[in-house]
């Protein structure tokens, strides 16, 4: 709890820092002006305060929720919306075929009008999945995936969905990551559960494994849920 309330405080730190960006003060460079507080980028923003919401409302701390709130609805980022609105979900919907379906229905509405960055997001999935192997491509090798855009072709870097990253990567070697990774999402009576769902979420359409930020969040989530299962099990034996 002392971690999430740590990371909670850098998240108003970084709210603050947002407010003034809105009033054109800026300390540092931010991608394309945009209010992404400490970050440069307000994607990286947006996951972390939308993972947060989920967080605080988890260890009760609920009278951050208003001002990260606020954090997120002068970003520009969709994606903390959608992660932090799926965890909420499922602190009260604690079943996983609920939340799956929804993720679904999300993702369904999203293709209907897709902006350009879902377009360009798409091509760059497509990239990668056409070019899966049995064995992967090595760590870090979707740094080398490139995709054309306006005549131009440019690196992907990231595959911005951390499950088709991992399976590019490590080919069937990611397969132990997923068990594990399954066994963790069906602790659903697990306190930290609704956090690793948020997290979860965000990974389909976003990098939150590779952004220290979200990283953290999604850690102490993953690490307490598992630690949890094994004290559970060695209690009951």
């Amino acid at each position: 709890m002392l971690a999430y309330y740590g990371l909670g405080m850098i998240g108003l730190l970084s709210v603050f820092f947002a407010v003034l960006q809105v009033y054109g003060l800026y300390f540092w460079p931010t991608l394309s002006d945009q209010r992404s507080g400490l970050f440069y980028n307000p994607v990286v923003q947006g996951g972390f305060l939308g993972l947060l919401i989920v967080a605080m409302v988890r260890i009760g701390c609920f009278w951050m929720v208003p001002f990260l709130a606020l954090g997120l609805y002068i970003n520009p980022n969709r994606g903390g919306w959608v992660a932090a609105a799926i965890g909420l979900l499922a602190t009260w919907v604690r079943k996983p075929m609920i939340i799956a379906t929804m993720v679904m229905l999300g993702a369904f509405y999203l293709t209907q009008s897709p902006r350009l960055s879902d377009q360009e997001r798409l091509n760059v999935w497509q990239a990668g999945w056409v070019n899966l192997t049995w064995l992967g491509h090595g760590w870090g090798s979707y740094a080398d995936v490139w995709i054309v855009r306006d005549g131009f072709g440019f690196q992907a870097v990231h595959a911005h969905n951390d499950y088709l990253e991992l399976v590019f990567e490590l080919g069937i070697r990611s397969i132990p990551v997923f068990f594990l990774l399954l066994y963790a999402l069906l602790q659903t009576s697990a306190p930290d559960w609704p956090i690793l769902v948020a997290f979860c979420t965000l990974a389909t359409f976003s990098m939150p494994t590779f952004l220290p930020a979200t990283a953290s969040i999604g850690a102490i989530a993953f690490a307490s849920i598992l630690i949890g299962a094994k004290d559970g099990q060695m209690e009951s034996s």
